[in-house]
Protein backbone atom coordinates (compact mmCIF):
# COMPACT_ATOMS: atom_id res chain seq x y z
CA UNK A 1 0.00 0.00 0.00
CA UNK A 2 1.47 3.34 -0.60
CA UNK A 3 2.28 5.75 2.09
CA UNK A 4 1.83 9.64 1.33
CA UNK A 5 2.74 12.17 4.28
CA UNK A 6 0.29 13.92 6.45
CA UNK A 7 1.42 17.53 8.04
CA UNK A 8 -0.75 17.60 11.11
CA UNK A 9 -0.58 20.84 13.25
CA UNK A 10 0.44 20.06 17.07
CA UNK A 11 2.15 22.40 19.95
CA UNK A 12 5.60 22.73 19.60
CA UNK A 13 6.24 20.79 22.82
CA UNK A 14 4.16 17.35 21.62
CA UNK A 15 6.76 17.77 18.10
CA UNK A 16 9.87 18.33 20.21
CA UNK A 17 8.94 14.86 22.33
CA UNK A 18 7.88 13.27 19.21
CA UNK A 19 11.39 14.12 17.40
CA UNK A 20 13.14 12.59 20.37
CA UNK A 21 11.60 9.23 20.48
CA UNK A 22 12.99 6.51 19.19
CA UNK A 23 11.65 5.07 15.84
CA UNK A 24 10.05 1.97 17.43
CA UNK A 25 7.93 4.78 19.06
CA UNK A 26 6.74 7.04 16.61
CA UNK A 27 5.67 3.59 14.04
CA UNK A 28 3.49 3.02 16.89
CA UNK A 29 2.42 6.87 17.17
CA UNK A 30 2.08 6.36 12.90
CA UNK A 31 -0.61 2.95 13.53
CA UNK A 32 -2.32 4.74 16.42
CA UNK A 33 -2.80 7.99 14.37
CA UNK A 34 -3.69 6.00 10.71
CA UNK A 35 -5.95 3.55 12.47
CA UNK A 36 -7.78 6.96 14.44
CA UNK A 37 -8.12 8.80 10.77
CA UNK A 38 -9.40 5.19 9.13
CA UNK A 39 -12.44 4.98 11.46
CA UNK A 40 -12.98 8.73 11.76
CA UNK A 41 -13.35 8.76 7.70
CA UNK A 42 -14.84 5.54 6.41
CA UNK A 43 -17.25 5.36 9.52
CA UNK A 44 -20.21 6.90 11.30
CA UNK A 45 -18.54 5.71 14.76
CA UNK A 46 -18.37 8.30 17.50
CA UNK A 47 -15.53 9.60 19.13
CA UNK A 48 -15.42 7.81 22.01
CA UNK A 49 -15.70 4.20 20.64
CA UNK A 50 -12.71 5.27 18.33
CA UNK A 51 -10.53 5.92 20.48
CA UNK A 52 -11.16 2.64 22.92
CA UNK A 53 -10.60 0.71 19.65
CA UNK A 54 -7.55 2.27 19.18
CA UNK A 55 -6.31 2.28 22.45
CA UNK A 56 -6.72 -1.25 22.71
CA UNK A 57 -4.66 -2.09 19.52
CA UNK A 58 -2.23 0.37 20.21
CA UNK A 59 -2.15 -1.74 23.62
CA UNK A 60 -1.78 -4.95 21.62
CA UNK A 61 0.84 -3.10 19.52
CA UNK A 62 3.18 -2.63 22.64
CA UNK A 63 1.96 1.57 23.28
CA UNK A 64 1.02 0.71 27.07
CA UNK A 65 -1.17 2.95 29.44
CA UNK A 66 2.17 3.83 31.17
CA UNK A 67 4.09 4.56 28.66
CA UNK A 68 0.64 6.97 27.22
CA UNK A 69 0.71 8.26 30.48
CA UNK A 70 4.11 9.39 30.38
CA UNK A 71 3.88 10.79 26.96
CA UNK A 72 0.68 13.25 28.37
CA UNK A 73 2.62 14.22 31.35
CA UNK A 74 5.62 15.22 29.57
CA UNK A 75 3.43 17.49 26.80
Amino acid sequence: MEKINLQVEVESSIAHLYKTMDSSQQKKIHLLLGMWLKEAITNQTSLEDIMEKCSQEAQANGLTPEILESLLQES
